[in-house]
């Protein structure tokens, strides 16, 4: 008889972040900085994933369910990301007959919820990553009000696509948000996935935001030279990448709620 094989893991002793947030509700007493450290913690896990290189095309990998429910918080509140049961590596070709229907929809990026499911790009991680950082900063669910629920499917997508409707910063819980974080946030729930930032892009604002809380210095402007270079690298950021799948319309609000000196550097 083969001896029996087990995995051994870190112990989270408070669940998910999503039972953290909605159950245990930790985050109304968290005081700023602890929520932007969880939210970097948060980001890290995901930008490792799209950072690793594998071979033979040195690619990342696209974690393709992320959610407050696959994110675990440990007895010091470090935030961990788990579950890759979905994930696929950058550029691998999707089954779109066998891709599953999205369940969460709270999550899930609008080019999912068209249906074009083969749209699934490292910008659709970025999509829903965002959306979990809001449930840090607001204690709230993305989406989830009793009228929402009641939607179909279609009528679901058109209000979070054509609609632009998104969480509601200005509630923010525990602390000043600041604009340089809300505008980095909000760049991560555009429809049009060009406009969306990285990873790379998020960290430079939550680590200066989490050592200049008080200070609230624009620093996107100050670091405006990694915009720059992730345009030059061709990578989906909010200056780079190829992706364009929404209307003229909504483009040019996107491109009008982005920070000037990143607009100014995109012409």
């Amino acid at each position: 008889m083969p001896p029996a094989l087990c995995m051994v893991t870190e112990y989270c002793s408070h669940g998910s972040l999503y039972d953290f947030i909605h159950k245990e509700n930790k985050c109304a007493s968290l005081d700023w900085n602890t929520k932007v450290q969880m939210m970097i913690d948060a980001t890290r896990g995901v930008h490792y994933l799209h950072s690793l290189q594998f071979p033979p095309h040195n690619l990342g990998i696209l974690h393709g369910d992320i959610k407050s429910l696959n994110f675990l918080v440990t007895d010091n509140l470090v935030v961990k990301l788990s579950d890759l049961g979905e994930h696929r590596m950058i550029g691998e070709e999707v089954d779109e007959a066998n891709y599953p229907v999205p369940k969460n929809r709270s999550w899930s990026p609008p080019e999912i919820l068209s249906g074009n499911y083969t749209s699934y790009h490292v910008s659709s991680d970025i999509y829903s990553l965002g959306m979990v950082l809001s449930e840090i900063i607001l204690g709230e669910v993305p989406f989830d009000t009793q009228k929402l629920r009641r939607l179909s499917h279609n009528e679901f997508y058109k209000h979070v696509y054509k609609s632009e409707n998104r969480p509601n910063l200005s509630k923010a819980v525990g602390g000043p948000i600041g604009k340089p974080m809300e505008d980095c946030l909000k760049s991560t729930w555009f429809s049009d996935t060009q406009y969306r930032c990285t990873t790379k892009q998020m960290l430079v604002v939550f680590n200066e935001c989490f050592h200049n809380t008080s200070t609230k210095v624009h620093f996107l402007e100050r670091h405006q030279s990694i915009y720059l270079n992730d345009a030059d690298e061709g990578g989906g950021g909010i200056l780079g990448g190829s992706e364009k799948n929404s209307d003229e319309g909504i483009a040019e609000e996107e491109k009008r709620l982005l920070p000037g000196c990143l607009i100014s550097a995109k012409k």
